[in-house]
């Protein structure tokens, strides 16, 4: 099973499906993130293939992945849909979609974007993966692992979705 991390940072999401057997490929902007999930791919002894790129000029693959996770990658308003376009024509048929990211009732809390437009809603996300099969899709409040730049009570918004066995 092959997976795809879209601003996967430093790494850890990458990693942890590696090490429960999927194929991961990630890109993160930032090379001092991905250096960093090289190292801790290396040192946990797995594989990862991480690389540095704009997620806004990345050549993305067609049809080549099982499972694709957005998780808190947060990109401003007007190239949002855009994104979300091409990170789903990566999916295989049968592939799945998996994004968890902050929304606007977030705003005053630890960590996440400053500004409500970077921000998602349950309805902003069926828009924009409104070509694959929504199977769940819901804002609710969960409780995030602490961390230096957030942590605690958290107000996001989880998306699952699958790609028909159609075209996308």
């Amino acid at each position: 099973m092959r997976a795809f991390l879209p601003g996967d940072g430093e790494g850890r999401n990458g990693v942890w499906l590696v090490e429960r057997g999927l194929v991961v490929t990630t890109v993160d902007s930032s090379p001092v993130g991905v250096d960093k999930a090289r190292r801790l791919a290396a040192s946990r002894r797995v594989k990862l293939d991480a690389h540095v790129g704009d997620l806004r000029d990345w050549k993305y693959p067609v049809a080549v992945f099982d499972l694709v996770v957005l998780a808190f990658v947060h990109v401003d308003a007007g190239e949002r849909s855009g994104l979300h376009a091409e990170v789903a024509t990566t999916l295989r048929p049968g592939g799945h979609l998996l994004l968890e990211g902050f929304t606007p009732d977030h705003l005053g809390r630890k960590g996440g974007p400053k500004s409500a437009d970077r921000m998602f809603t349950a309805a902003t996300l069926a828009d924009d993966f409104s070509g694959l099969d929504i199977l769940c899709n819901e804002e609710c409040e969960v409780e995030l692992p602490a961390a230096e730049r957030h942590g605690g009570l958290a107000a996001v918004v989880r998306l699952l979705a699958i790609v028909s066995r159609g075209v996308v």
